[in-house]
């Protein structure tokens, strides 16, 4: 837990929304910011290493295909809401 003086806060209270919004929950097994959104955020550690959300598309993919990939990814979102709201019902 954070144990900083009450002044600091000013300064932590974007770090400390950013981690509340990124943080799986134990009952939906979901990130808020990924209900919201639709897909999991990029982590700001991402733009330093490569991982699957940096990797340069427009080399690797067409436009159409990148486009049909993300449109298959915001179908799921309804699902994942479903399922997470279900889950929250039944804790």
């Amino acid at each position: 837990m954070y144990k900083g003086k009450i002044r600091d806060w000013p300064r932590m209270l974007p770090y400390a929304l950013w981690a509340d919004q990124t943080t799986h929950s134990s009952v939906t097994g979901y990130m808020p910011a990924e209900l919201i959104l639709g897909q999991k955020p990029i982590m700001p550690i991402e733009e330093s290493i490569m991982s699957w959300t940096s990797i340069p598309w427009r080399e690797e993919v067409s436009r159409e295909e990148l486009l049909a990939l993300r449109i298959q990814q915001l179908e799921r979102r309804p699902e994942d809401v479903e399922l997470a709201a279900q889950r929250l019902k039944e804790a």
